[in-house]
């Protein structure tokens, strides 16, 4: 198939087997000037409607998984020119953030610390976000001092990521066990929650005999769901958050052997009785888990914001649970969490969970053991 015959099966609704089979061909004789050829002509003609831009953008996305999972210089050189071909503006970041998850897959970082020597400007981005999918990969950034310039200009311009620590701290240790794994252009990845098919942990049918006042949600809510935020805007998914604050210290096991959580006016536990409810003392690593793949590999329908930013969002909910900034550093953010109380709850007869694959609660008991802090989401298919 010629660029044009390309573009005019597009046109049509005609996007399947042999546009693959042809980007394939290409990609195996590296033949980079038609690779080039074809994302310009998407770009040139993106259409604005929805249903068919998504046919051109998926053909964009099919070239550059082609280039970037061969393991040669070459390849990923043409693969940095066709990212600076425009595509919508609302696929770019998309585009960048798996692209550097992905390299740092399946490229060396002997590779990219050689690619990273002479980047342009305009690839500034992929290299900053780059850095941090290698160090969730656990590789030794002082090894390769052109990533290491990175990770400094980043700092020195402020750039998001660059709020990160350059290696994993304590808490984190298991973060790479929920990184997307690739086969080709099809990822996967484990998720850490699912819904309760059981209920194991049944909070207690007592009353805590607690009382409790809601307080207003300030500033932090936004870093409260930012993990969960894709979810909201990409997928089909929704969050309630709650603060509160006990007339006495709230101590763990009246978590798990009352009826407190019910006692909270909680929409994602309305009408649902104690015996439907389950409940369990949790790790600060487990808590970073579930927050960290939930903003890196998103819900039910989209693609998440890549490993570099969802460990930033898993940290800015953190923060916000704690009722901190999320200027807080991180590495004292991580301290603190030994401070604090965490829990993780769900429940099998409520109708506020979708009950599908995506559901989590997660409770905290603050430092001074009388502060309740929650977050709920749920994402559907």
């Amino acid at each position: 198939m010629t660029v044009e015959e390309i573009l005019g099966n597009l046109r049509r609704g005609e996007h399947d087997t042999p546009i693959r089979n042809q980007i394939e061909t290409w990609v195996n004789k590296a033949d980079f000037k038609q690779l080039k050829t074809l994302a310009q002509m998407l770009s040139d003609n993106f259409p604005k409607n929805l249903q068919e831009e998504w046919r051109f953008v998926d053909v964009h996305y099919r070239i550059l998984d082609g280039l970037v999972l061969q393991a040669e210089e070459a390849y990923i050189r043409a693969l940095m020119d066709i990212l600076l071909i425009p595509i919508p503006k609302q696929h770019i970041r998309t585009n960048t953030n798996q692209i550097a998850a992905k390299l740092s897959a399946f490229q060396t970082p002997e590779l990219l610390d050689s690619l990273a020597k002479d980047f342009s400007e305009q690839h500034f981005e992929l290299f900053a976000t780059l850095v941090h999918e290698l160090v969730l990969r656990l590789v030794q950034l002082a090894q390769y001092e052109n990533l290491v310039s990175v990770a400094q200009k980043a700092k020195t311009v402020k750039h998001p990521l660059s709020q990160l620590p350059l290696e994993l701290l304590t808490h984190e240790r298991d973060l790479p066990a929920f990184l997307k794994q690739y086969g080709g252009i099809v990822s996967f990845s484990v998720a850490p929650f699912n819904p309760p098919q059981t209920v194991s942990n049944p909070v207690g049918n007592q009353p805590s005999e607690l009382q409790f006042s809601r307080m207003a949600n300030d500033n932090s809510e936004t870093s409260v769901t930012a993990a969960f935020d894709n979810w909201q805007a990409e997928s089909g998914g929704k969050v309630e958050i709650g603060r509160f604050t006990s007339d006495r210290e709230v101590a763990a096991n009246t978590i798990e052997q009352t009826t407190l959580l019910l006692e909270l006016g909680l929409a994602c536990l309305d009408s649902t009785k104690a015996e439907n409810v389950t409940v369990r003392q949790v790790k600060p690593s487990e808590i970073l888990n579930t927050l960290f793949s939930a903003a890196a590999n998103g819900g039910a329908y989209n693609q998440g914001l890549g490993h570099a930013y969802g460990r930033l969002k898993m940290w800015e909910s953190v923060a916000g649970l704690m009722n901190k900034s999320i200027q807080t550093d991180i590495k004292d953010l991580h301290d603190a969490m030994d401070k604090y109380l965490w829990f993780e709850f769900g429940s099998t007869s409520s109708l506020w969970f979708y009950d599908v694959a995506w559901d989590v609660g997660i409770v905290l008991i603050g430092e001074d053991r009388k502060t309740v802090n929650i977050v709920a989401a749920t994402d559907t298919d």
